[in-house]
């Protein structure tokens, strides 16, 4: 799959907030340089507490067509082995789906698992995810 295309937003990591008001930053296939804690992450949660968590390796990503999405036009990533969740000895890890959708603009949401705390997904969609499953 080619992803360098949509690795980042421009020259920054792509970044968006969950409704609890916890931000997130990542890159689809180069690590994370800053901040401190996400270094060699893909994605990183920032608490409004100020504390920083990884959410998951880039090392550890795989990526496979999304099921349900037609025509190949999806890709699904897991990026595992984050830092240690608090409310157990899970590691945080997320999902990321990216979705072709023509003619729009890069839409994003992020939302914690309600049944497994500190596994996240972040759903990509627009234009420019497009051909990244061929």
């Amino acid at each position: 799959y080619n992803l360098t295309a949509v690795n980042t937003n421009g020259t920054m990591p792509w970044s968006a907030s969950d409704p609890l008001g916890n931000q997130y930053l990542w890159q689809l296939c180069t690590a994370l340089t800053r901040p401190q804690p996400c270094q060699g992450s893909a994605v990183c949660q920032l608490s409004p507490g100020g504390s920083d968590y990884s959410c998951g390796l880039l090392s550890s990503v795989s990526w496979a067509p999304l099921n349900g999405v037609d025509n190949g036009l999806g890709l699904s990533g897991t990026y595992n082995g984050g830092t240690v969740c608090a409310r157990g000895m899970a590691r945080r890890s997320t999902n990321i789906e990216l979705v072709c959708a023509w003619h729009t603009d890069v839409e994003v949401s992020v939302t914690e698992n309600s049944t497994q705390p500190c596994e996240y997904k972040i759903t990509m969609s627009g234009t420019a995810f497009c051909g990244v499953a061929q």
